[in-house]
């Protein structure tokens, strides 16, 4: 859930869901789209690609965004893709892979859709590595390729000091919180308003654990059951009433 909403396309709905880049992206879209949800999380996932590899970077950028252009462009087999201009990409890359984000920009717009906010994870990068990323994602923010600029962390010591760090260079202007412990969403509460108050937009993401889903949490399915609509559509219909951003 975030506390300063995004400034979503108008029309967007205000609940988003994460996805991890790969085969089954389209199938996972179109339920989603069905199902009212128009802001979605592309991450791309950079654990197997060894430091300093450039040349598997590329290749790596290439097959990412192959796989992406492939389920946007299924959207119009499914006859989906009249939504485009409601749709909102936030493109979560870590700082390794952020040399893949021209062939990714190429794959989402050619299919006739942008790429709102680019964030980069904080996870395993020191400072050179957030240093250089962050200066690569001002490159694409100046050629209009992206509006917003953000990070996407675990709440710890790093994201602070990296949210110092790339302020040197260019604000940032989404900080994504990855609770991923079960907890309850005012896991970091305070540290989150702390970097509100400062006109940045917090979300927060994997309130359950990676076991957990919330469209599959019991009482959310008996609610939704009982008012005769989805548990993604409750969940629409919860950050709509909250005034907030639910990922």
């Amino acid at each position: 859930a975030s506390l300063l909403p995004l400034e979503l396309p108008s029309g967007a709905a205000t609940v988003s869901i994460q996805l991890l880049v790969g085969s089954d992206l389209c199938d996972s879209m179109c339920a989603a789209l069905c199902n009212g949800i128009r802001h979605f999380h592309l991450v791309v996932d950079g654990d197997n690609i060894p430091a300093g590899n450039n040349s598997l970077v590329l290749l790596e950028g290439r097959l990412r965004a192959m796989q992406v252009g492939k389920a946007l462009h299924n959207l119009k087999a499914h006859g989906l893709h009249y939504l485009h201009s409601g749709i909102f990409f936030t493109l979560v890359t870590p700082s390794s892979l952020v040399g893949c984000f021209e062939e990714m920009h190429k794959a989402i717009v050619g299919s006739g859709y942008n790429i709102d906010c680019w964030s980069m994870s904080v996870r395993g990068a020191n400072k050179a590595k957030l240093t250089n990323g962050w200066k690569v994602m001002l490159q694409a923010k100046q050629s209009k390729h992206v509006s917003k600029l953000g990070l996407w962390g675990c709440g710890s010591k790093s994201l602070p000091e990296a949210i110092t760090l790339v302020n040197k260079i260019e604000k940032v202007c989404v900080v994504t919180l990855d609770a991923a412990a079960g907890q309850a969403y005012d896991v970091g509460l305070a540290y989150a308003q702390s970097i509100q108050s400062h006109g940045v937009a917090v979300e927060f993401v994997n309130m359950y654990k990676p076991d957990h889903s919330f469209l599959k949490d019991e009482t959310v399915k008996k609610v939704a059951w009982e008012l005769g609509i989805s548990p993604a559509m409750l969940a629409v219909k919860w950050a709509e009433a909250k005034n907030a951003t639910a990922v």
